[in-house]
């Protein structure tokens, strides 16, 4: 297993990172290369939103680019990435804060205006001057350098136009596209005009741009996706080239350790470093949602010899313990012991001397029988599994894994009228006609639950029958917001038809080619059918 010594792994943990490591090495083959190092935090790039909207343009070009600069320039290049090691690993940080943001998935549609410009100018402005100059800049500077230096240009205080006016002429001209200069300046200065329905942004030179709410919502959305896709790119580029001597990024080292120790009772918030009477010290702080202190025991062992392995040279490592179901709690492990016993490979039951004055502080404010205790361990272990467990069941039933993206739900006479988009995640690898036909009933039936589940519990749409719904099919998750509006792309599958209330009258979506099956009516997407014809038909030559 490539997620560190098996010591570090807690067992409620074990079979969940076996099967993320192995498709984290199906998806990025060249992760093999990896050897021992862990990447386990690469997992939110397949898994969360929005990091898995990453731009595949952007990952695939700047990872090619700096595999080239690997093989040409090595040492020049070992010495920009050391140069600019803060940048980088602020560019880890500011990404994560802004990924956190609670609006990446939310409905602009449903504001109004005002409610959109409102957003526009708290959210979405800062937030994109802060990807542009804090990831976007600092990621794209290393390729500028060396464009530049084959040109025999100086690279001095390399700005951001600068930077995208080097890199215009080149394979990142498709990367660049979200960045808007004008855009950026009206932010960053104040040049920013409101009116109902758009935003004027003017530099200092008097220069004016009009856009519409969501262009820009969509500049901003694209901005983050190649963000995304550039740390991870640099993010396996550096994993994979630990021998080269490479400095790892802290922001990336810590990821590293929340997500090696995340449980669903232990999550390490963040690690500051700081200095005491006997040297340095960094603090390591933890939110607890448990009350057994067998398991705070061994996940604060655990998390300090994998914190102490790595950002090792720290003299002291002290956990501050945070809950609301125990009083404020703390420990200290003593840094030099730790990498001795990290050098002579030590199992865990030897790290015994690492914990000062042998005391964990942790006093719950309700202690519980042991039996109850257990009880939580077994509930814990199926919450972590679960999903897996039944993926593995839908794929051995030949069951598609349906993703309620969208709703929209409402009375019409005796019945309800639900709209909805769902998407057809990772694990239907392949998606035909026959599959999809196969489904409907599974889909229209989760589409409804999850609209009545959002439901008040009084509202009469959760107990009225369905008297009407229409449901779009997609192969590719997006962002809600993109899903409501998305047009006939080929990653729209067909739409769905139940029609009960025969006065609703619906048009299908155009150029569709329409199927009835039972009492499902599927209107086709005429570009995905094309592109599914073409894939059948390269596989068929492929056999041949």
């Amino acid at each position: 297993m490539k997620s560190g010594d098996q010591k570090l792994i807690n067992p409620l943990l074990l079979g969940l990172h076996t099967q993320q490591i192995e498709e984290l090495l199906s998806v990025f083959p060249m992760l093999h290369a990896a050897e021992d190092t862990q990447f386990i935090s690469l997992w939110k790039y397949l898994e969360m939103r929005p990091q898995r909207f990453f731009s595949t343009d952007a990952f695939q070009v700047f990872l090619d680019k700096l595999i080239e600069l690997d093989r040409k320039h090595k040492e020049a290049l070992f010495q920009v990435l050391d140069e600019h090691n803060a940048q980088i690993n602020n560019a880890y940080r500011h990404v994560n804060e802004v990924c956190a943001f609670d609006w990446h998935d939310e409905q602009v549609r449903s504001r109004d205006d005002y409610g959109r410009l409102i957003f526009i100018d708290q959210d979405v402005h800062p937030a994109y001057l802060r990807l542009a100059e804090a990831v976007f800049r600092p990621l794209l500077r290393i390729v500028a350098h060396f464009s530049r230096l084959d040109r025999g240009k100086s690279v001095e205080n390399l700005d951001l136009y600068q930077i995208v006016q080097e890199l215009e002429s080149t394979s990142f001209r498709s990367v660049l596209s979200p960045y808007d200069h004008l855009m950026r300046n009206g932010i960053a200065h104040g040049g920013v005009t409101y009116s109902a329905d758009s935003v004027i942004y003017e530099d200092k030179k008097g220069k004016r741009q009009k856009l519409d709410n969501y262009s820009i919502i969509r500049k901003f959305d694209d901005l983050l996706d190649v963000c995304n896709g550039l740390l991870l790119a640099f993010s396996i580029f550096i994993l994979t080239r630990k021998d080269d001597h490479y400095k790892l990024p802290v922001s990336l080292l810590i990821e590293e350790l929340r997500a090696e120790t995340r449980t669903p009772y232990w999550e390490v918030d963040g690690c500051l470093p700081s200095t005491q009477i006997n040297g340095t010290q960094l603090i390591i702080y933890v939110h607890i949602t448990t009350i057994d202190e067998r398991k705070v025991y061994f996940s604060v062992f655990q998390t300090a010899i994998m914190v102490e392995k790595i950002a090792p040279g720290y003299d002291r490592y002290f956990f501050s313990l945070r809950s609301e179901k125990h009083l404020p709690g703390f420990a200290a492990f003593d840094g030099g012991k730790l990498a001795e016993h990290r050098v002579k490979n030590s199992q865990l039951d030897q790290y015994g001397d690492v914990l000062e004055d042998n005391l964990l502080f942790f006093v719950p404010k309700l202690r519980l029988p042991r039996i109850l205790k257990k009880l939580e361990t077994l509930w814990l272990s199926y919450k972590i599994h679960n999903p897996s467990i039944a993926s593995d069941i839908r794929q051995q039933l030949g069951w598609i894994n349906v993703d309620v993206r969208n709703t929209k739900i409402h009375r019409n006479a005796w019945g309800v009228v639900l709209n909805a988009d769902v998407v057809i995640a990772r694990e239907a690898s392949i998606v035909n006609q026959k599959l999809i036909k196969r489904s409907c009933s599974r889909v229209v039936k989760k589409a409804l639950k999850e609209a009545r589940r959002k439901l008040p519990f009084l509202n009469v749409c959760r107990y009225l029958p369905l008297g009407f719904c229409r449901i779009s099919i997609y192969q590719r998750d997006y962002r809600a917001r993109r899903l409501s509006g998305f047009g006939l792309g080929e990653d729209l599958i067909c739409t769905v038809q139940v029609q009960r209330i025969k006065h609703i009258a619906s048009p299908d979506i155009m150029g569709a080619t329409v199927e009835i099956v039972g009492r499902y009516r599927i209107a086709w997407n005429r570009s995905w059918l094309e592109e599914e014809s073409r894939s059948a038909s390269e596989m068929s030559s492929e056999i041949d």
